[in-house]
C-alpha cells in the first residue's frame, strides 16, 4: 500500500490572502498552465493507490465519477453547471443567453438541448480542447473526484459504451465491436490523472 497524503486543489484565481492555507511556497503549483493550491486537508486519512487495476472499461458503478454525466460542480467560463455534460453541450453555442439556460440542466436534459441549439462553426476544431478544460474544472472543484482519479493508478481508462460513440468512447455493439474507438475522453482522463501525479510526488 502506499500512503497518500489527502489534498485538496484550488485555483488560485479564486482565493483571496486571507483564504490561503499556512503552507510553504512549496504548495504553490502550476497544474496545465493554471496556478494553483496543493495542501494537505486536516485529518486526512491513509489511502491506497491502486496500482494493480490494469484497465476500467465502462464508467459506470464505482467509476460513474469518470463520466461527463456524473453530477458535481463544473466551471467553465464565467458559468457554474450540474456536470460536465451541461458544460460541454453548452459550449457548442456561441450564445451567452443559450448558454445559461443550460447551467440549469441535468446531463440528460443537456445532452437533449444540445442537439438542438445552433452548433459553433469551429466545433470539430475546438471541442476536444474544450472539454479538456472541462474535465480541469470538474476535478479541481471536486477534490474527493481528483482523489479517485489518482486512485486508479496507471489503470487504462476506456469509455465502453453502446451508444455507437467511437470518438469520445470505444463502441461494443455488434455493430462497431470490430472497430476500436479512438477513447478521446479515456485518453483525457489518462493525461490528467499523470499529470496530478506528477505533482502529487512533486
Amino acid at each position: 500500500m502506499e500512503k497518500v497524503e489527502e489534498f485538496s486543489i484550488i485555483s488560485v484565481m479564486e482565493k483571496t490572502t486571507e483564504d490561503v492555507p499556512t503552507a510553504g511556497q512549496n504548495s504553490i503549483r502550476t497544474l496545465c498552465g493554471r496556478p494553483v493550491f496543493l495542501y494537505p486537508i486536516m485529518g486526512g486519512k491513509e489511502r491506497s493507490m491502486s496500482h494493480n487495476i490494469k484497465e476500467i472499461r465502462g464508467f459506470t458503478g464505482e467509476y460513474q465519477y469518470l463520466s461527463n454525466f456524473y453530477p458535481c460542480k463544473v466551471l467553465h467560463g464565467d458559468l457554474v453547471f450540474r456536470s460536465a455534460e451541461a458544460a460541454f453541450q453548452a459550449a457548442k453555442s456561441m450564445s451567452q443567453d443559450e448558454r445559461i439556460r443550460f447551467c440549469a440542466m441535468t446531463s440528460s436534459e443537456a445532452k437533449r438541448e444540445g442537439q438542438r441549439v445552433a452548433i459553433r462553426p469551429d466545433w470539430d476544431q475546438v471541442k476536444a480542447g474544450i472539454i479538456r478544460d472541462i474535465l480541469l474544472s470538474k476535478f479541481e472543484h471536486n477534490a474527493d473526484l481528483w482523489l479517485k482519479l489518482l486512485g486508479t493508478g496507471d489503470a487504462i481508462l476506456v469509455e465502453d459504451n453502446a451508444w455507437h460513440d467511437n470518438f469520445w468512447g470505444n463502441c461494443i455493439c455488434e455493430r462497431c465491436r470490430e472497430t476500436p474507438g479512438q477513447n478521446m475522453l479515456g485518453k483525457l482522463l489518462m493525461k490528467i490523472r499523470d499529470t496530478y501525479k506528477y505533482y502529487w510526488r512533486s
